[in-house]
């Protein structure tokens, strides 16, 4: 699995990789883009069910740290094979064990650090079966 960055902003941006959210009990809005992960370069992971437990790390893009802090990881399936830790306001590791098939959504929570707004920045891993 490859590290991810995170790019978050607080205005408009267009182009391939953004996505618009609404601040938590706001309507703010906000763009975030992942880059790096697998292929896509979408901060999207793949893996294969039977290997070796594996993690990336995410962090975020250039100076994005100075103005937003990572305050939380959440599951998007309530069975999952992700597991995730925020290891400082800059930096969130998320472990898979790679023990079942599936697509598994996942969320990092991305406190602004001048407004106090939260917001959800959710890509995915897929774990996939080895064909036989």
């Amino acid at each position: 699995m490859n590290n991810v960055n995170l790019n978050v902003s607080n205005t408009a941006k267009s182009g391939t990789g953004w996505h618009e959210v609404t601040a938590q009990g706001s309507t703010t809005k906000f763009w975030y883009k992942y880059n790096g992960g697998g292929s896509g370069n979408d901060g999207n992971n793949e893996s294969y069910v039977g290997d070796p437990a594996d993690s990336f790390v995410v962090t975020f893009t250039g100076n994005d740290g100075d103005s937003y802090e990572f305050t939380a990881y959440s599951n998007k399936q309530e069975t999952s094979d992700l597991t995730g830790t925020v290891d400082s306001v800059e930096q969130i590791t998320v472990r898979d064990s790679n023990l079942t098939a599936g697509v598994f959504g996942w969320s990092a929570w991305v406190k602004e650090k001048a407004s106090g707004l939260t917001v959800e920045c959710d890509p995915r891993v897929t774990n996939r079966n080895r064909a036989k």
